[in-house]
């Protein structure tokens, strides 16, 4: 009798709850590393339920300066109404990614394009990963996971 081996993959880095009975590597998500996919690609950022975000110091304080904030996924950081912000007025996207199609993506949203992911990762700043092509179908769980209902 084979034994199951033991994964420990990371709820919020890996795509599934099993890993490989081989090797025990957990099957990762674009934005992370490692066997149990417990680590951002980026080093810089921290793994959260919403991805690799940046959490700097100065997250729970208002920005008052560009200098303090970074904005990530092509954002850019303007000063309004004396706080600093990032914008996404500069969201460029190709032909290809400005086609309509239904997509699924990782926070359990249909997208109308692969652009409109792109704009949306910007306006929340943390990755928005496509998960299939198609209407969301179904609800997110505790970890935000899709569960597909049948």
């Amino acid at each position: 009798m084979k034994s199951i081996l033991a994964c420990g993959c990371h709820p919020y880095g890996s795509i599934r709850k099993d890993c490989s009975q081989d090797t025990g590597q957990c099957s990762c998500h674009s934005y992370t590393t490692g066997h149990q996919c417990d680590k951002c690609i980026d080093s810089s950022l921290i793994l959260t339920e919403h991805g690799c975000v940046n959490l700097n110091k100065n997250r729970r304080r208002r920005q008052r300066t560009c200098r303090d904030l970074i904005c990530l996924f092509d954002g850019i950081c303007e000063i309004i109404n004396g706080q600093a912000r990032c914008t996404c007025h500069q969201v460029i996207c190709t032909n290809k990614e400005q086609d309509f199609m239904n997509i699924c993506a990782s926070d359990g949203r249909t997208y109308k394009s692969k652009c409109d992911i792109k704009r949306e990762q910007c306006l929340k700043q943390y990755e928005i990963v496509l998960m299939y092509p198609g209407v969301c179908n179904g609800m997110l769980n505790e970890i935000g996971k899709i569960e597909l209902c049948f």
